[in-house]
């Protein structure tokens, strides 16, 4: 699926971008650099699942290297040259099975003449179990794909995050691997989820070739299960859930007078020019709703109205429309009123707005400087997960202080409350509990430093401490010392 005329001569099986030459294998024995083989492997046994031998009459595979045989690691210096390459080669979609935690002037550039061009790029979020965002795939115009294991709950090393479009199995994926006498290897990444659902756009793009990338994308998104396993904590963080082929194949997306449960939804009018209108409902606990319209060509005409339970009715030309309109409940009506015979060539991306439930009950520096209660803040509800709180506690001169817990209950040898002699985790340690209810702990000298870290899995009650100033009983002993005899 490419044109070719892109100026770089004797590119039968793609270019390596890095050394300047058609040469896309990877140097031999460097396995690290095979990554791109398995993710192609998946694409063409999915292929081959729908149309047989007849598949590559179907689907081209365009490999692009991006890193110099002699590079001394896997960084992708030339990741956004790669990008170039391969719209320019006519791509219809682009993988992008890597990430970073920036997005250099390059990177936009890249992905703006991708997305003018019509190209639909996919990528991956990352494997290290975070939420922060990874680029290229946390950008507005690429799809973000996290990964699932095999009983659909989010994988245990996959990034998640707002910015994530779908979710895709990512567990004991199997593909090619030159650099094993095998020929192939069994791995996990969100890498190998990313692979899935590029090969499932690709069926679609077959199956309906008249389809934008905003159109293809909303075959994805809307059609992805939303399932019941993702509880609170990934709500609206995995996208609009996992990805389901056949559904997605039949992109039967609907238009308006529909009510959704969703996190991530496209809305988008059908051609009547009568009112439509939307009732999103985000499942779960969200901290609202978000709105962005989108249209690629002329303004279209007509009025928008947003409306939810306890705000105030909203409406809005396209030409006074906000980038994003914003509702704080958790179900909302859109309302397109449209000018007759106008143009209704637009979309509205709506997202449910994720809680940080690592925030949740505790987070940051908090200074202490009277006594009372200090606690992680969760009350009757368990601890937040991921959690990393932090107290300056701070006594008068001469005074120590006291900790006495009334309660204290926390996943053994993994949820951790430290003291620290000082003003910071650089000093001593004091003490470290964990498990159930502890002694009382009491501090060197009139400053301690409290840092209550949290993992991911198996949250207990928390804890509450009752703090005291008292009197420093060094200095009582140095003052009235044990023996003292008076003439």
């Amino acid at each position: 699926m490419r044109r070719d005329g892109n100026g770089v001569i004797d590119d039968r099986s793609g270019w390596d971008v890095a050394d300047g030459d058609p040469d896309v294998e990877p140097p031999v024995g460097e396995r690290t650099l095979y990554h791109g083989t398995h993710i192609a492997s998946i694409v063409t046994t999915i292929a081959r699942m729908r149309y047989g031998e007849r598949a590559t009459e179907y689907l081209r595979i365009l490999s692009v290297k991006s890193i110099s045989d002699g590079a001394s690691s896997t960084y992708l210096h030339a990741a956004w040259e790669g990008l170039d390459y391969a719209v320019n080669s006519g791509a219809d979609i682009v993988l992008t099975a890597w990430n970073m935690h920036a997005m250099p002037t390059a990177a936009r550039a890249a992905l703006a003449r991708a997305e003018a061009e019509g190209v639909l790029v996919i990528g991956s979020t990352s494997n290290f179990n975070d939420q922060r965002p990874y680029y290229p795939a946390a950008a507005d115009t690429v799809l973000a794909v996290s990964a699932v294991e095999g009983n659909n709950a989010k994988a245990r090393t996959a990034a998640f995050g707002q910015y994530v479009d779908v979710a895709a199995p990512g567990v004991a994926i199997p593909g090619a691997d030159v650099a094993n006498p095998e020929g192939w290897n069994v791995e996990d990444s969100t890498s190998f989820s990313t692979a899935l659902v590029g090969a499932v756009a690709a069926l679609v793009k077959l199956d309906h070739p008249d389809l934008a990338p905003a159109g293809l994308r909303a075959c994805l998104v809307n059609t992805a299960a939303l399932h019941t396993m993702l509880r609170d904590r990934y709500l609206g963080k995995l996208g609009a859930g996992i990805l389901d082929p056949r559904r997605a194949l039949q992109c039967d997306l609907g238009h308006g007078d529909n009510v959704i449960e969703a996190t991530t939804q496209y809305l988008s009018p059908d051609t009547r020019d009568s009112t439509q209108s939307w009732t999103v409902r985000a499942p779960g606990r969200h901290k609202g709703q978000t709105f962005r319209v989108r249209y690629p060509g002329e303004t279209p005409s007509g009025v928008l109205e947003f409306t939810s339970p306890n705000q105030p009715k909203r409406r809005y030309s396209f030409e006074d429309l906000p980038s994003s309109v914003r509702v704080r409940d958790t179900e909302a009506t859109l309302t397109f009123m449209p000018a007759k015979g106008a143009s209704q060539d637009w979309h509205a991306v709506y997202e449910a707005e994720a809680i940080d439930f690592t925030r949740e009950h505790c987070h940051g520096l908090v200074n202490v400087t009277e006594p009372g209660i200090l606690s992680d803040g969760s009350g009757p509800a368990p601890c937040a997960w991921n959690s990393s709180c932090k107290w300056q506690v701070t006594a008068p001169e001469g005074k120590v202080v006291r900790f006495e817990f009334d309660t204290f209950a926390t996943e053994p040898n993994r949820d951790l409350l430290y003291f620290f002699d000082g003003g910071g985790t650089q000093a001593r340690i004091i003490a470290i509990l964990s498990g159930n209810r502890p002694p009382a702990v009491t501090s060197w000298r009139n400053t301690v430093h409290v840092w209550f870290v949290t993992d991911a899995e198996n949250q207990r009650a928390g804890w509450r401490a009752r703090v005291a100033f008292i009197d420093n009983p060094a200095r009582a002993a140095a003052a009235d010392p044990v023996g003292k005899t008076e003439d």
